[in-house]
């Protein structure tokens, strides 16, 4: 069993109690309860300015029943001006008495929305605390969701918040959040995602959906499923540099007959499991212990023939890299056209020639080289020039630049790819991009690197 809904629901839930509800953008309905559990009410603030300081609660009431959570309410907030960080906004779920061996369901996270201006109010402004997170029970409740729209430049966020007053949640046994039936095309510049929820990208009533962000950040654990006829699209628009990898900051579950759009160039950190269509990606690069890459025979890659020879389903792609620790799983019988590279550690099927052209590339284990100070000799930068005069890392590489003048178009340094400075060091380029987990580190004596910048605003340091 699981609590009272508003803007999710649990994990194979049948009884007859309240569907999910609530709207995104505009919320203005109350939360469930169940007997004597109260749930939230709605606040609705509409105001020139705003002086915040203090407490807005709309969370379900609690005396912890044996049954079911009531869940969070409503609160909207409009205003141009705000002022003030150390207030804190409540909407969240109720939990239930779960710890005398009854089996129940702890209520869904509300929904809270703000609209505000940055330009006005002197910055961007967030609350000291959001909490839309569902309460605690033997089934946790989801969380509800968190918009918020800078009205200034037009940007919006949708969070996923994680529980934060609880113990991190069983992500197979709480509920699932949705979106809303306000529409059915949705489009956010960026959503976040926390490590115990999970996203349905449809609508409460399972009207299909179509989601756009163009930033997703989240948590390890995280999960984003997309049911049949809804798709989901990461389009990270002219903010990427053209050859670095995108990586993917949540766990990505497309069912038998929904669709994913991705970067070209992606980085998983993460699980990803195709059952139904993978459009626009071209290069995987599995770069941790944490990256599975889960092919099934439902599944597809867009750039394949949906007709072949045999029974199998068609995946194609230019590369797969396959690091150290990350896997490689295939479900049923498919065909994979890709130059994949395997390297030592990394999991994959047994029969992988079986069913891959070319036959994948096996890398031997490589020994590692140390001078007399006990440190890792590093190769020189030349290696790994590609193009037209960049100097481009990828995800892993390392190499080191020594004194001197050093002309580049472009320099790009991925995802735990690490540029050394020995010296004095000048680059000239056209930009240079460093993605969040990328390093450039000065070593030996007097390693300076120095970069007159042509134009500051291009350039990208995560």
């Amino acid at each position: 069993e699981s609590g009272h809904w508003y803007g999710s629901r649990p994990e194979n839930e049948t009884s007859p109690y309240q569907p999910p509800y609530g709207a995104i953008y505009h919320p203005d309905t109350v939360g469930s309860g169940y007997m004597d559990d109260k749930a939230g009410g709605i606040i609705r603030i509409i105001s020139q300015n705003l002086t915040f300081d203090g407490q807005l609660q709309a969370s379900g009431m609690n005396p912890y029943t044996v049954v079911y959570g009531a869940s969070g309410g409503s609160i909207y907030i409009e205003t141009t001006l705000v002022r003030g960080s150390i207030g804190s906004i409540h909407a969240q779920g109720m939990g239930c008495d779960y710890n005398n061996g009854f089996l129940c369901g702890g209520g869904s996270g509300g929904r809270v929305a703000i609209y505000y201006s940055s330009a006005a109010s002197g910055g961007l402004w967030r609350p000291d605390e959001v909490g839309v997170y569902g309460g605690p029970g033997s089934s946790y409740g989801a969380a509800g969701t968190l918009y918020i729209k800078d009205t200034s430049t037009g940007l919006d966020y949708l969070g996923i918040p994680d529980q934060v007053s609880y113990d991190i949640a069983d992500i197979e046994t709480s509920g699932r959040t949705f979106l809303s039936t306000e529409r059915s095309d949705f489009s956010f510049d960026h959503l976040f995602i926390a490590s115990s929820q999970v996203l349905v990208i449809q609508a409460p009533n399972n009207q299909s959906i179509s989601l756009t962000v163009h930033r997703l950040t989240g948590e390890s654990g995280g999960r984003i499923i997309i049911p049949s006829n809804s798709s989901f699209v990461y389009d990270v628009g002219t903010s990427a540099v053209v050859g670095a990898s995108i990586p993917i900051k949540a766990n990505i579950y497309v069912l038998e007959g929904g669709h994913l759009h991705l970067p070209q160039n992606l980085s998983l950190t993460q699980p990803m499991y195709i059952q139904g269509t993978l459009h626009g990606v071209d290069n995987i690069e599995a770069s941790v212990a944490d990256a599975w890459l889960n092919l099934y025979d439902t599944g597809r890659t867009s750039a394949s023939s949906s007709s072949s020879s045999s029974s199998a389903s068609n995946y194609t792609f230019s590369t797969i890299i396959l690091h150290p620790g990350s896997s490689f799983y295939r479900y049923g019988n498919i065909n994979l056209r890709a130059n994949v590279t395997v390297y030592p550690s990394a999991h994959t099927p047994s029969d992988m020639a079986n069913f891959t052209s070319p036959v994948p590339t096996y890398l031997p284990s490589l020994d590692v080289v140390v001078n007399g100070n006990d440190t890792i000799m590093i190769p020189t930068c030349y290696n790994y020039t590609r193009g037209s005069g960049d100097l481009f890392l990828a995800m892993y590489d390392r190499c080191m630049l020594s004194s001197g003048n050093h002309v580049y178009n472009r320099v790009i340094v991925s995802n735990y790819a690490t540029l050394h400075i020995d010296g004095k060091v000048t680059i000239n380029a056209s930009f240079v991009h460093v993605d969040f987990h990328g390093h450039i580190s000065a070593t030996g004596g007097g390693g300076q690197f120095i970069w007159p910048s042509p134009d500051p605003s291009r350039d990208d340091f995560g």
